[in-house]
């Protein structure tokens, strides 16, 4: 049988320029606004503790972090209904939002994310992500802020995992 290679898609220096150009953007547009970064779990660690440090460099250090976490899939990989499992406990109303999503794929879970928080009285609302792979797209939306534009394929690593493994990788990779 053959041994498995990995193709790295995009490389931690690419990664790191993405999530840069990204934290340079919403420096610029919440340059005087408080900032509540709602990261969903468990891939959007990786991306939005690397966008907090880059808005840190970009001189932005108005930005508090929280996380929600959402099951779309029952046991053996069925897809469900997202659901909330885990809740952010903070009171929302009347902050900015920046919903920090890893991958934007079939648009699902950050269009769930999106409506669960405009029903809570927030100011304003934008979404960003890592990974954005608009052809496996099935609900319209898009995101604000995009660091990567990936194609169709599975991913793995910084943060993106196989059955809860290889999320530390630095690069973004699929297997061959």
């Amino acid at each position: 049988m053959a041994q498995d290679t990995k193709q790295i898609l995009a490389s931690h220096e690419q990664i790191f320029v993405g999530i840069d150009l990204v934290a340079a953007a919403i420096a610029k547009d919440y340059e005087r606004k408080d900032l509540l970064l709602i990261g969903v779990l468990k891939g959007a660690i990786f991306f939005q503790t690397y966008l907090m440090i880059a808005l840190g460099r970009h001189g932005y250090s108005r930005a508090e972090m929280s996380f929600v976490g959402v099951s779309t899939y029952s046991g053996k990989g069925r897809q469900r209904d997202p659901a909330f499992y885990v809740d952010m406990a903070q009171e929302i109303e009347g902050k900015h939002v920046l919903i920090v999503e890893d991958v934007l794929d079939t648009g699902t879970t950050l269009s769930f994310v999106v409506a669960q928080m405009q029903q809570r009285g927030i100011a304003s609302l934008r979404t960003a992500v890592l990974v954005n792979k608009p052809a496996t797209r099935l609900v319209d939306i898009e995101a604000d802020y995009v660091a990567l534009e990936l194609p169709d394929v599975w991913i793995e690593g910084f943060g993106f995992d196989v059955d809860q493994f290889g999320r530390g990788y630095p690069d973004i990779f699929t297997r061959e």
